[in-house]
């Protein structure tokens, strides 16, 4: 019997195992999101494009120094009524000009960065165009340029995502999909004489992060100085109740002993029996 209800628990503990491996797995593939290589893609363009130029215009692999370039990160309308996509960073030879809001640092090399505004309606391509400029690189002649984009099912939810500070999973859903895209540009020799244009809103200030390091540095100084009041505060009230204590047994010493009334009517007439025979021993010796 007790081998039986021995095998008994453990066939119920391997159903409800399995059943649980079941359902973790359903829902894994649920919020799995299957990414086509084809739904995002990763390019560079000559020359500063804007939103009105033709999505899949010339493709630069080799520019001069100096030269105009167009990174474009590209969505086909045919996915944008059920994805969206939020750029997390971009790197340029190791070097970050778009931060982890999707906002982009302005400088002269990296001018600009435009959207296409509601790409959510009509099944409207979504364009992330960012202007910069060819420069070159320390120790090669390649530009590498590596973006690290956030794939999520939602429907327009993160248009203008620098703008309005969306946070992936906190304003858009937690099933994301985290990828990688890259492009290599081979950096020719000579130099060609472009103007820098002009910086938007799309561009994230450059005292951004100094800003939130100040904020934080003042907190934390905040926390210690106050801190510091109360450990001061509490060393001073050892101080004082140690200098207190002598003081109260003394006191209690003196008032330990307590006479009762006739101990002390004793007392004082013992004191005035003595005086008196003093007194008069005094003056009998002087007479």
């Amino acid at each position: 019997m007790l081998r039986l209800d021995a095998a008994a628990v453990v066939v119920a503990a391997t159903s409800v195992l399995l059943a649980q491996l079941a359902l973790f797995s359903t829902v894994g593939a649920q919020n799995q999101i299957y990414i086509d290589p084809l739904m995002i893609r990763l390019l560079v363009h000559q020359n500063f494009l804007n939103l009105t130029s033709v999505t899949h215009g010339p493709l630069a692999y080799q520019a001069l120094e100096g030269a105009p370039l167009t990174v474009e990160v590209f969505m086909s309308g045919a996915y944008t009524s059920n994805y969206d996509y939020m750029i997390e960073g971009c790197l340029a030879n190791g070097y970050p000009f778009i931060n982890h809001r999707g906002c982009m640092q302005c400088d002269a090399i990296f001018v600009r960065q435009i959207e296409t505004p509601q790409y959510w309606q009509n099944g409207r391509d979504k364009r992330t165009l960012i202007h910069l400029l060819a420069y070159q690189p320390l120790d090669t002649n390649t530009i590498n340029i590596e973006c690290s984009l956030l794939l999520v099912p939602c429907c327009g939810c993160a248009q203008n995502a620098c703008e309005r500070g969306v946070k992936p999973g906190a304003d858009t859903p937690s099933n994301y999909q985290r990828f990688v895209k890259s492009v290599q540009l081979q950096l020719l020799n000579g130099a060609v004489g472009v103007s820098e244009g002009t910086a938007t809103w799309w561009c994230a200030e450059i005292y951004e992060l100094s800003w939130w390091l100040i904020l934080i540095i003042t907190l934390l100084a905040v926390l210690l100085i106050v801190a510091l009041v109360l450990l001061i505060c509490c060393c001073l009230g050892r101080r004082r109740r140690r200098n207190v204590q002598p003081t109260i047994s003394k006191l209690h010493l003196e008032t330990d002993h307590y006479r009762t009334p006739s101990e002390s009517l004793s007392q004082y007439t013992n004191v005035e029996r003595h005086v008196s025979r003093s007194n008069i021993a005094h003056i009998a010796t002087n007479t």
